[in-house]
C-alpha cells in the first residue's frame, strides 16, 4: 500500500488551504463572541497554555470535554479550532482547549506528557470527570487517555469515563515511511508504543470513534479495529461514518448542532 497517499492529507484533500483559512476565520470570529478564558498556562513552554470555552446557560450537571487538537503533532494550535466548542457551549457544556509544543522541537511522548498535565488542571478545576475528545493526533490521545492509569498522576481512577475520537490514527506504523515522519521521528518500537491498538485495552470505559467516509482506507480500517477489538475487550465501543465528510471536513460534525456527533458528546457528557 502507498502510505505516503493514505497519510498525507495535503495528498487527499486539494483545497486543504481554503478549509484551513475557513477554520482560522470562524475561530477568531468564536473567540471574540464567546465567553472564555484564553491564554491559562499550564507549564512554563511558549505553547503551553489552553482556553476554556463556558456553556452557556449550564446549571453544572454536565460534565465538561477537553478537546484536543490534530494535525500529525506538527502543525496548527488550538486557536485555529476555537469554534470547535460553539455546538457543546450552546448546549450548556464548558469545553478546554488546549495548545501543545509541536514536533520536531519535542517528540509525541512529550506532547502526551503535556496532554497528561491539562488533564490534570481540568480536574483541579472541575474535581470532576470529564469527556475526552479529539480529532486526528488529538484522537489517538483521546484512545490513549481512555487507557491511561489517571492514579499514576494523582487523579482519580474513573477521571476519563468516554472517550471521543474523530478521525483518529490508532496504529502508527503506517507513518513510519511517510514524509510526516521528518518530524516525529518514529521507529517501529516507539510507533508501536504509542498505538493504542497495540496496546492494551482499556479495563472499562466508552469509546466511540467518528470518521469521515471519504476518508483513507487505513484511516477507515483502523476506526473499524479498534471499535472491534476493545469492544471484545470489554469497552463499550461505537463507530461511525460521516457520509460526504473527509478528514477535515468531519469536524463541521461539531458546530452543527443537529449532527449525531455533537449528540453523542452531549450524551456522554450526562445530557
Amino acid at each position: 500500500m502507498d502510505y505516503e497517499s493514505q497519510i498525507n492529507i495535503a495528498l487527499r484533500i486539494p483545497d486543504r488551504e481554503a478549509v484551513v483559512q475557513g477554520w482560522y476565520r470562524d475561530a477568531a470570529a468564536y473567540r471574540e463572541a464567546a465567553r472564555a478564558e484564553l491564554g491559562i498556562p499550564y507549564g512554563a513552554g511558549a505553547r503551553q497554555y489552553l482556553d476554556v470555552f463556558h456553556g452557556e446557560g449550564g446549571d453544572g450537571s454536565l460534565a465538561p470535554v477537553v478537546l484536543i487538537h490534530g494535525g500529525y503533532w506538527q502543525r496548527y494550535d488550538c486557536r485555529t479550532f476555537s469554534h470547535l466548542a460553539s455546538g457543546l457551549n450552546r448546549r450548556g457544556i464548558d469545553v478546554m482547549m488546549p495548545n501543545y509544543t509541536l514536533a520536531p522541537e519535542v517528540l509525541i511522548e512529550d506532547i502526551y506528557r503535556e496532554m497528561c498535565t491539562v488533564m490534570a488542571r481540568a480536574f483541579e478545576r472541575w474535581r470532576r470527570p470529564v469527556v475526552i475528545a479529539g480529532h486526528s493526533a488529538g484522537g489517538n490521545f483521546a484512545a490513549r487517555m481512555l487507557a491511561e492509569d489517571w492514579t499514576r498522576h494523582g487523579l482519580p481512577r474513573d477521571f476519563v469515563r468516554s472517550a471521543v475520537s474523530i478521525s483518529g490514527i490508532y496504529d502508527l506504523r503506517p507513518v513510519i515511511g511517510t514524509t510526516i515522519n521528518g518530524a516525529l521521528k518514529l521507529d517501529a518500537a516507539r510507533a508501536a508504543a504509542l498505538s493504542p491498538l497495540l496496546q492494551p485495552a482499556p479495563k472499562s470505559g466508552i469509546l466511540d470513534t467518528v470518521v469521515g467516509a471519504l476518508e483513507s482506507e487505513v484511516y477507515l480500517a483502523q476506526a473499524d479495529e479498534i471499535v472491534r477489538a476493545w469492544g471484545e475487550s470489554g469497552v463499550e465501543t461505537s463507530g461511525a461514518q460521516i457520509a460526504g465528510a473527509n478528514h477535515l471536513t468531519v469536524l463541521a460534525e461539531l458546530t452543527d448542532p443537529q449532527s449525531a456527533t455533537l449528540q453523542t458528546l452531549v450524551t456522554r457528557a450526562g445530557g
